[in-house]
């Protein structure tokens, strides 16, 4: 957890089972504390790890 987009609320950052980071991006709402989640990057494809494309 942490200020991931700088709003000043917690986001969540998750890994899924599949290699994916998933983003909830936090409301500042105590009943409903995250957003949807949105997926940032993708670690099985080489240039979203910030690796070059072979």
């Amino acid at each position: 957890m942490g200020d991931a987009d700088g709003d000043g609320r917690a986001d969540l950052l998750g890994l899924g089972a599949k290699s994916g980071v998933w983003l909830y991006r936090g409301t500042g709402d105590w009943r409903n504390p995250f957003q949807d989640r949105q997926a940032t990057a993708d670690l099985t494809a080489p240039t979203s790890a910030g690796l070059p494309a072979t």
